[in-house]
């Protein structure tokens, strides 16, 4: 990068301070890199940190994000010939209906040689953790190469709503903070043709960015000498977002689910159109205060110091607080705010010149960071943090489980837990659906379901009239235990055939499988005729003499798809999972009444069985 001249003004002819000395004034010249050591370490935590959650609520399935599978499924297809393509949307089959991410086709190259995930979150991390980069470099530019610098860092690091977009599954605007910190910070060290170009690069990304052009733009123009830079940046963001929202967007809307003479993007709006005076009172009581704790209890305050950096990010945080859906200000959207907020806080801390004045407020900055990151962090430490997020569960087992019963290419719905692990195929649909106009059903049925039985949304719409569980050509039920379940059009034959009726059903056979410690047995159950009551599957370990001793009765069915309502020819696959023992112990599987009756054969499984994947 180029060297940053130390008579710039950042902030339009107020001199926050005298100009910081040059390291290799202050320190030996062969030692000058190592000052650098202390900040570059924390960024390091922070990133290894925030990635480490990232991918482990991915892989334990603990993430519930549906838009987490919608990007996955866009790259996958703008990969596969079908530019921006998606299924998961709630109103549109197209991915520029809502936005022009153009970060997208950038990325689809590479997603299609390593379809996994798990890169693009740690890149996302990559992206957050570097936009502190011109933070510091301003800070160590106005308060000098101390350890004031490094303070500043770690109370970015420390910010809440950084880790809250970091984790907040994946987004192309998150990527776009980057080169607004490097916008922002070529303009304060009077650099307008630098930071033109970093601003358009941001708005390429996603479109969401030309508002902080917008920002920008008023920012250069109230500075002398970067005027006509600025009338550029306001041209062009303005005229970005309207091409974008009144001629781009609009014809690839699904016209089943917005009217024809109504415009999605302003429709984000609506209630401040139709009661201004309503949406204003509601933004002053109800939504300043939260946003002020997200975006300003972190820096102690001192960005209201610098009120004109700010105004770089006063269009942004408008249309957050002023739209319909609340709560934008401390989620991805939040993420080219984030590096101006704190660039403002570098530039209102050098105004406190006077040495007393100086430790209030690095007191206030040490409160404020430290205050915010113990009540409102998702990091290790703070009162958000889960360990649970992170932690392998049984519903990750049996999830996990189920996915890699599912063939490649096949239609899905599934619950948003399993979203981001199934979206390379053309058809992938959430459940349960919230799809608009002619959206759900699809022309054709799924071939396939997964769902979360620990969602409640899930076990209500499995008990409903439109549950797929009552399709007139009923799905093959593969239960993976008490927390998942695979609907399939047809399941595979067992491994070893019994063919034995039992309580008027019939156990066409069974798979076993072992490791160390368990003995996974899967039953292939089908009803030949609808059964005229109520069963309860039941399977017992039994010792040489035939005394039980373990039993595990009932499953995830019988609240929301009892035997009764089976209809005939319905095939159940039920995975049950036994303590291993040293020595082979018989079995028995069967069916029990409501009137104690049970029907049972029993099975001589090898434990010696082959081991599972």
């Amino acid at each position: 990068m180029a060297v940053i001249e130390t008579t710039a003004r950042p902030t339009g002819g107020a001199e926050p301070g005298p100009p910081a000395a040059s390291p290799s004034r202050d320190v030996p010249r062969r030692w000058a890199g190592l000052s650098h050591a202390p900040a570059v370490a924390i960024g390091l935590l922070w990133f290894v940190t925030a990635s480490w959650i990232a991918v482990a609520e991915h892989q334990t399935y603990n993430s519930t994000s549906r838009d987490l599978g919608v990007y996955l499924q866009v790259l996958w297809n703008d990969a596969h010939g079908r530019p921006f393509g998606t299924t998961l949307l709630e109103s549109n089959r197209v991915h520029l209906a809502e936005h022009v991410a153009l970060l997208l086709p950038a990325l689809a190259p590479a997603y299609a040689w390593v379809s996994d995930p798990r890169w693009l979150l740690i890149l996302q991390q990559a992206s957050l953790a570097l936009s502190a980069a011109p933070v510091y470099l301003l800070a160590r530019r106005l308060l000098g190469v101390g350890w004031l610098p490094t303070l500043v860092l770690a109370a970015f690091y420390a910010t809440p709503t950084l880790a809250e977009i970091g984790l907040d599954a994946f987004y192309p605007v998150t990527f776009t903070g980057l080169p607004i910190a490097w916008a922002a910070y070529s303009l304060l060290t009077d650099r307008p043709r630098q930071a033109t170009a970093s601003a358009l690069l941001a708005v390429l990304i996603e479109e969401e960015a030309g508002l902080m052009l917008i920002g920008l733009g008023m920012f250069a123009l109230s500075r002398a000498g970067t005027r006509r830079w600025g009338t550029a940046m306001l041209a062009l963001g303005l005229g970005w977002l309207l091409a974008l929202a009144l001629l781009v967007m609009p014809p690839f809307h699904d016209p089943s689910t917005v009217p024809a003479a109504e415009n999605r993007t302003v429709g984000h709006f609506d209630t401040l159109r139709s009661d201004p005076a309503g949406t204003l009172a509601t933004v002053w009581h109800e939504r300043v205060g939260p946003a002020a704790r997200w975006w300003l209890l972190p820096t102690g305050g001192l960005a209201l110091l610098a009120p004109e950096v700010l105004l770089i990010d006063a269009p942004h945080a408008a249309t957050l607080l002023l739209a319909d859906k609340e709560g934008r200000f401390r989620r991805h959207w939040a993420a080219p705010m984030l590096p101006v907020l704190w660039l403002a806080t570098v530039v209102g801390l050098a105004r406190l010149r006077r040495p007393g004045l100086r430790a209030a407020g690095l007191a206030l900055l040490v409160v404020g960071a430290g205050v915010s990151y113990w009540f409102d962090s998702g990091l290790p430490g703070g009162r958000n943090w889960e360990p649970q997020d992170v932690a392998w569960s049984g519903r990750a087992e049996q999830l996990d489980y189920l996915v890699q019963q599912v063939p490649p290419g096949a239609s899905v719905a599934g619950s948003r837990r399993a979203l981001g692990h199934l979206a390379d195929r053309p058809e992938l649909y959430v459940f349960p659906p919230s799809y608009a106009g002619r959206l759900w059903p699809p022309e054709r049925r799924p071939q396939v379901y997964i769902l979360d039985l620990t969602n409640d949304g899930t076990r209500d719409a499995l008990v409903s009239r439109q549950s797929p569980l009552r399709a007139a050509r009923p799905y093959a039920i593969h239960l993976a235990g008490p927390d998942a379940m695979l609907l399939t059009e047809r399941a595979p034959s067992p491994t070893t055939v019994v063919g034995h009726e039992v309580g008027g059903l019939r156990l066409v056979g069974y798979d076993a499988r072992r490791d160390s410690s368990v003995l996974e047995l899967t039953l292939h159950w089908l009803a030949p005729s609808r059964p005229a009551r109520p069963l309860t599957r039941v399977v017992r370990q039994l010792d040489g003499s035939g005394v039980v001793i373990a039993e595990q009765r009932g499953t995830a069915l019988d609240e929301l798809w009892p035997t009764q309502e089976w209809a005939g020819g319905q095939l159940m696959l039920d995975r049950v999972r036994l303590p291993r023992s040293d020595r082979s112990m018989p079995l028995e599987v069967g069916w029990a009444t409501p009137d104690g009756l049970f029907d049972a054969v029993r099975l001589a499984v090898d434990e010696n069985a082959r081991p599972s994947r």
